[in-house]
């Protein structure tokens, strides 16, 4: 089992990407990771005639927070 840490507000900051520090750490970054694993556990699991998961999980915190649509990488 592989545990994935984030991150809570920090400075307004961005990657070399381009993208909001904590939006590439809490979202992107599991995002990519899970794309990079998935062929090798669907390998593994069809050479052991079985399925693989993988879990995503989040806080409850979504549900105490609003999403500003217009302002996504909270510049404004």
């Amino acid at each position: 089992m592989m545990s994935i840490g984030g991150t809570m507000p920090i400075p307004y900051t961005t990657s070399q990407d381009g993208n909001e520090m904590q939006f590439q750490v809490n979202y992107l970054g599991p995002f990519l990771l899970m794309n990079l694993l998935l062929p090798k556990m669907s390998k593994i699991a069809e050479d052991l005639g079985s399925t693989g998961k993988i879990v995503n999980v989040s806080s409850a915190v979504q549900y105490y927070g609003k999403i500003d649509f217009s302002n996504l990488d909270g510049r404004l």
